[in-house]
């Protein structure tokens, strides 16, 4: 069945970007093979947002052990504080403490600082807040026990008994926390004929908050084969409505062929809402170029979102007003297509701008 559409307009000043094989296109006027229907690659998208639309996080304040008697924070330079920002730092016994300042003086140099009067086994909660400056946000809270061994991490409990290949970080909920997007299993299927074997099972995205609370699974189906090549997903708030979607490739049905491999079937560009999974916006991908695609976000002044695919054609999606997104443009360069190594794949993807115009290089 057929993800459906949904009116809701998946928007805002974020492009994401498909690549696969050697992404490099020399010239860019004698390529461009303009699609159906296609906006010309010289026409500007027109979007919503009149400024690039920003991530609305909060203070990031975290605390970890860091030896016996050692609290180790840090936490976050916002950027809409001043030069002459500064922080104090409360901490608080639980569950009856009261709370006092640990820092002597104003923490102005840096963003972290290392408690050295706690006690191992006993819970704390700090608040760090700040002073000066021009910043209106508030501080931040957090609590951890002290112990007697260094512990330079955090730690979520997943749901299942399996660990995670991917992971993407972005706030789903709006509370100005990092969460998690995972996909899972660890396991990775090559292309190349001397690597591939068939998939044993599927692959599912799982998000989980901040916090480590499991917020839903989607299963990418038997149409995505079990390696990474296959299989790109990128989390980002796309319509800057302060909580990120998930955009990722999907197939539909089971259309493996005998041996096990997927080459025919449709395939599709979906947008997940990142708070419970369900698919709020998809676009048919035109046809398998290529079995080697990675994802990376990057802005486009005036956009709203677009998913190029960059190997022989590069792909441009965009929003613009449409509640699912449309073909923008695309582009095709026939001298890639001689090229012994094309379509082998290549670890990196990096957009950047061109001449101040926001074009992909």
């Amino acid at each position: 069945m057929r993800p459906r559409r949904i009116s809701s307009a998946v928007a805002g000043l974020v492009a994401a970007v498909l690549a696969a094989g050697l992404g490099l296109v020399e010239n860019w006027s004698t390529a461009q093979e303009v699609q159906r229907g296609a906006r010309s690659a010289g026409r500007k998208v027109e979007g919503f947002a009149k400024v690039r639309v920003r991530e609305n996080l909060d203070r990031g304040l975290i605390a970890v052990p860091a030896d016996r008697g050692l609290v180790y924070l840090s936490w976050r330079l916002l950027p809409e504080d001043g030069k002459e920002i500064a922080f104090d730092l409360f901490r608080k016994e639980l569950p009856d403490g009261k709370p006092e300042k640990v820092n002597p003086e104003p923490i102005r140099k840096t963003t972290d600082f290392v408690d050295r009067g706690v006690r191992p086994g006993i819970r704390y909660r700090y608040e760090v807040r700040p002073i000066g400056g021009t910043s209106n946000s508030s501080g931040g809270i957090v609590e951890v026990t002290a112990q007697d061994r260094r512990q330079n991490y955090l730690s979520i409990k997943l749901d299942g008994d399996h660990t995670f290949q991917k992971a993407g970080i972005a706030d789903l909920d709006g509370d100005g926390r990092y969460d998690f997007v995972i996909k899972q299993p660890n396991e990775n299927i090559d292309p190349y004929e001397l690597y591939w074997k068939p998939s044993p099972g599927t692959y599912n995205l799982e998000a989980y908050r901040s916090d480590g609370k499991f917020l839903w699974r989607y299963d990418l189906g038997w149409a995505i084969e079990r390696g990474i090549w296959y299989s790109p997903y990128v989390v980002y708030d796309l319509d800057g409505d302060g909580r990120a979607e998930v955009a990722v490739k999907i197939g539909e049905g089971d259309p493996r062929d005998p041996d096990g491999r997927v080459r025919r079937g449709p395939e599709y560009l979906a947008i997940l809402d990142g708070l419970t999974g369900k698919i709020i916006g998809w676009i048919g991908h035109p046809g398998r170029v290529s079995v080697r695609i990675s994802a990376v976000i990057t802005m486009h002044p005036g956009t709203k979102c677009a998913w190029p695919i960059w190997m022989e054609r590069l792909r441009v999606w965009s929003c613009a007003g449409a509640p699912t997104p449309s073909l923008s443009w695309s582009l095709i360069n026939s001298a890639m297509a001689n090229w012994r190594s094309f379509g082998g794949g290549t670890i990196p993807t990096n957009p950047a701008p061109i001449g101040g115009k926001g074009l992909i290089r």
